[in-house]
């Protein structure tokens, strides 16, 4: 492939969301500088690419390297094989095609080429020739060959006499290559096209460090090619200082090297039955410890020339600057570059792209180790690696192996790439040396015990099957058949392992300066919250020992963290089954924190629970109001050290408001501001879902199902807490269907509803998933709180700091500053809103940022939040489902239609409910049959009255 000449024109690109306040912090490695948070830079620069691909502002923007005025140049290639595909913004041929025709054909009549223009000319007439062109297959066949060369080219441009089938048989039998064609009006502005190993590559005709061109000019690449394009480049820049380039180096070529190993095992954990293996691909590579060593010496000497190391998963590139920009000015007249090769299509590419670009723009490299400071060898012998694994007869066999399999043969020459035999090689090297682990290393080890023996079986067999060979066919046969078991085997290796979530977990910056998470009211950041974590185990958990070696390790650096205290191992009951793993940690203040297994998978025996499986790290915290995060970011170090990390696609960060505070009001007043902050909740209730509420995670928390009447009552209600109770009962403000708990609603208020719950639903338990066990509507115990259940599981401390706050805003707006007409239970948006939000994320944006702004936050801060809102509801919406054959079958919900009467009626401290529809009421004995009366007993609002009611 050609160097990249970089762009002229330098055009700044601002978005229209503003960027929050960047901290300064010192380099890891060298000496304070203005670097600057990498983890609120990574926030910012997906945030800019987000506002750019759905219609951010054309104000002027422009990224550069740390330390350097040298401008971030992004440029890409997509590459394909038939010209067809390219046809329409590639219709013509350079001038200088028809002297390499004339010669070709000159060759071809002389004996030195295949006589493939010779066959092309003689069909021409019949199969190539464009639509309306004057020449009949007589007229034709009467010209000799020169002759009919010589009527295509005295057009001057020979494509236009010739069909696109007949252009790309010329293609196709190397006629001409892709470097014949010519770029015309057809072809957008930027885009140009060459030959590689006989394929198309489509690519930028210069460097863009525009980032809004960009990336608009890969979309309508994209469109067009209907494939995401993979190659990319990434030009930047190093400092001139060699004192600050000596200082990041390390980390820098740890980026590099740590990206290839991620995307490497992203690939990896695909089905090789269903894709091209990566392991059989010459040009696809991971880096050795010499060639690391010898890109880190060139960036220490600010030698850009020996910056080259192009045939891996992410290349190092040295390529030409463009003199003509100020930036690139430089001595020597080279800039380094990360071109992404391979592996970083999907999500992978927006994470690769922006980890990469927030590492580079800030200058920071936090996080990420010292490449020499761990043992780690890709190319040590075989001996030295598999000692672990394997005996000393086995580790044998892998060194004939090695000698005899071509794809494990091994060269020591300092320059060799080792492409194959590193990346077969590449489950059993120390992993636990370079990234934090946890408990899972256990899990990896045995893994790559399981490949070792696997790979030595396999070698012995090639070696048995050496013997028996007859022909070089067979010979191919036997090798062909053991790479596939060597692809099975990493195949089945990564995708228990899932090295590349660890790679991902260890390239992201983890916060460091966190927001401040109090607002001006004083009054509500005194009210004690208590907020439930959940962390993902870093791969399906099989069993109890496993998931509590887990939980044991982080409730022990959580223990350590925060200066010691009481670690408690409890007994198993919990969550309605009593199969939960559960520790508690007393703090030196005297809290407890609680460490447990949920969202438990299990099978049951004649009704009993067995062989639990699967779920999360539930941590609830104790009841308090911090003035910091600083608690909370050592909760989620302790998780991310033991291996574990959110997700927010699966699991939740409830948070728990104390009613002391409401309850401490006359009971009316308190009463009245409870229903108001469910009003205003239910008014903005569409807004908050989708900036906060995957959509996957609805059926643990749904929507209440608001009706005229409830509406009604909350609007008018005037009574204490027992008329608040009944209200909410009454109109079912809960989760009435059955399967499931009353209290798996957005937002749980149970606890106000359990003074007037039957007694039949109130302090027992029930496992909702035993096939075996009645239901009914378990409203559980708790008392003095209510819940919101609907915020999904914050993926760092960062984002669960902003959780933090917003909750004390919701508060204090509902509460103390919201005018009485914002506090109507009626939704300010409507389904259509929301499905406008969904196909327009600048209307979603705005939406967002009016919502923060009447709360009093800033929308900047929240920014990146509301994107993976947008992300997260677009992505389920357009996911494709699989065909009817093979979708489960999920039964709709079902209502329950025998809701008891309400307890505590008599206590209510007014003589009728005026918000209550008098009709007639329907009161179930305990048995379920209906017996009527014209009471004021409970309504089903939705569910079927029997007729002997009436």
């Amino acid at each position: 492939m050609r160097p990249l000449n970089l762009v002229t024109t330098i055009v700044l690109v601002l978005l229209s969301f503003s960027s929050a306040a960047l901290a300064l912090e010192r380099p890891k490695g060298g000496k304070r500088g203005k670097t600057k948070d990498c983890y609120v830079y990574l926030q910012k620069v997906k945030s800019e690419k987000f506002a750019v691909e759905h219609g951010g502002s054309d104000a002027e923007k422009i990224h550069s390297m740390a330390g350097t005025k040298i401008p971030i140049v992004r440029a890409f290639e997509k590459e394909g094989l038939w010209y067809e595909d390219i046809a329409a913004w590639f219709p013509t041929a350079k001038p200088e095609t028809g002297d390499k025709l004339r010669a070709r054909l000159k060759a071809e009549l002389a004996g030195k080429k295949p006589k493939h223009l010779l066959r092309w000319l003689k069909k021409y007439s019949e199969k190539y020739r464009a639509q309306g062109v004057p020449m009949p297959p007589k007229k034709w066949a009467a010209l000799d060959v020169n002759g009919q060369l010589a009527f295509l080219l005295e057009s001057g441009d020979p494509f236009s006499l010739i069909s696109v089938k007949g252009r790309s048989e010329l293609f196709f039998d190397e006629v001409l290559s892709f470097d014949d064609l010519a770029v015309s009006d057809a072809t957008p502005p930027g885009i140009t096209v060459s030959s590689d190993l006989g394929s198309y590559e489509i690519k930028t005709a210069s460097g863009i460090d525009d980032l809004a061109k960009y990336l608009q000019l890969r979309q309508k690449t994209e469109e067009f090619m209907e494939g995401r394009v993979g190659h990319q480049h990434l030009v930047h820049g190093w400092p001139q200082k060699a004192e600050i380039r000596k200082a990041i180096a390390p980390y820098y070529i740890e980026l590099l090297d740590s990206v290839t190993w991620y995307l490497f095992y992203r690939q990896l954990k695909r089905d090789p039955d269903d894709v091209a293996s990566i392991l059989d691909h010459p040009f696809l590579g991971v880096y050795t410890r010499d060639s690391l060593l010898r890109l880190f010496d060139a960036v220490v000497d600010g030698d850009v020339s020996r910056f080259k190391n192009k045939f891996r998963m992410v290349g190092a590139r040295a390529l030409k600057s463009d003199e003509s920009i100020e930036g690139q000015r430089i001595s020597g007249g080279l800039v380094p570059d990360f071109e992404l090769r391979s592996g970083n299509k999907g999500e992978a590419r927006e994470l690769v792209e922006a980890v990469i670009e927030s590492r580079l723009i800030s200058g920071n490299y936090s996080g990420l180790r010292d490449f020499r400071s761990y043992e780690f060898d890709p190319s040590a012998p075989i001996s030295k690696i598999c000692e672990r694994w394997l005996t000393k007869d086995q580790i044998k066999i892998l060194e004939k192996f090695e000698k005899k399999f071509p794809m494990m043969k091994y060269s020591d020459h300092a320059l060799a790439h080792n492409h194959f035999r590193n990346k077969i090689i590449a489950p059993l090297l120390p992993w636990e040396n370079r990234l934090v682990l946890g408990e899972k290393t256990e899990i990896l080890n045995a893994g790559q015990k399981r490949y070792a023996i696997k790979l030595a079986l396999i070698a012995q067999a090639y070696l048995d099957g050496l013997k028996t060979i007859r022909d070089q066919v067979q010979l191919s046969e036997l090798r062909e058949e053991t790479m596939e078991k060597i692809q099975k085997a990493g195949y089945r290796f990564s995708a228990i392992a899932r090295l590349d979530v660890d790679f991902e977990r260890y390239l992201i910056p983890a916060p460091t300066g966190l927001p401040d998470v109090t607002i001006v009211h004083f009054d509500v950041n005194r009210i004690d919250l208590g907020i439930e974590y959940s962390f993902r185990f870093p791969h399906v958990v099989r069993n109890k020992d496993e998931t509590e070696r887990y939980i044991k390790s982080a409730v022990e650096n959580f223990s350590e963290k925060m200066g010691g205290g009481k670690i408690e191992r409890l007994d198993e009951a919990g969550h309605g089954h009593g199969l939960s793993i559960r520790y508690r940690f007393t703090d030196n203040q005297n809290r407890v924190w609680r460490f447990e297994w949920d969202g438990i998978q299990r099978e049951y025996l004649e009704g009993e629970p067995v062989d639990p499986w699967g779920g999360h790290m539930e941590v609830p915290t104790p009841k308090f109001a911090p003035a910091t995060a600083g608690e909370i970011q050592r909760l989620y170090q302790s998780a991310r050290e033991a291996g574990l990390v959110p997700k927010r696609t699966a699991g939740g960060s409830h948070v728990n408001i104390d009613l002391a505070d409401f309850m401490a009001l006359p009971p009316m007043v308190g009463a009245r501001k409870m229903a108001d902050l469910i009003s205003f909740f239910e008014a903005n209730r569409e807004i908050v879902s989708f900036i906060w509420q995957s959509p996957v995670r609805q059926r643990v928390a749904i929507p209440v199902e608001r009706t005229p009447e409830m509406e009604l009552a909350f609007n008018e209600f005037k009574g204490d807490w027992n008329d608040l109770a009944l209200l909410l009962y009454t109109k079912q403000y809960f989760n009435p269907y059955v399967g499931r708990k009353p209290r798996y609603i957005q937002f749980n208020v149970t606890s106000l509803i359990t003074p007037v719950a039957p007694d039949a639903y109130v302090g027992k338990s029930i496992d909702i998933k035993n096939p075996e066990q009645k239901w009914f509507p378990e409203f559980g115990t708790g008392l003095g709180r209510v819940e919101f259940r609907l915020f999904d599981a914050m993926t760092d401390a960062y984002q669960a700091a902003l959780q933090l706050k917003y909750v004390r805003a919701l508060l204090d707006y509902a509460l103390n500053k919201a005018p009485r007409s914002q506090l109507v239970m009626k939704s300010r948006f409507t389904p259509q809103d929301v499905e406008f939000w969904s196909k327009d994320a600048r209307e979603f944006m705005n939406a967002a940022n009016e919502h923060f702004e009447m709360l009093g936050l800033d929308p900047s801060e929240y920014r990146q939040l509301a994107v993976e809102g947008w992300l997260m509801r677009t992505a389920w919406e357009n996911r494709q489902l699989p065909p009817l054959s093979r979708r489960k079958k999920i039964d709709p919900p079902v209502k329950y239609k025998k809701f008891l009467t309400p307890k505590n009626l008599e206590k209510s401290g007014r003589h009728d409910i005026p918000e209550f529809n008098p009709a007639l009421w329907c009161k179930f004995d305990s048995g379920g049959t209906p017996s009527c009366r014209a009471t004021r007993y409970i309504r089903f609002a939705f569910s079927e009255i029997s007729p002997s009611c009436f």
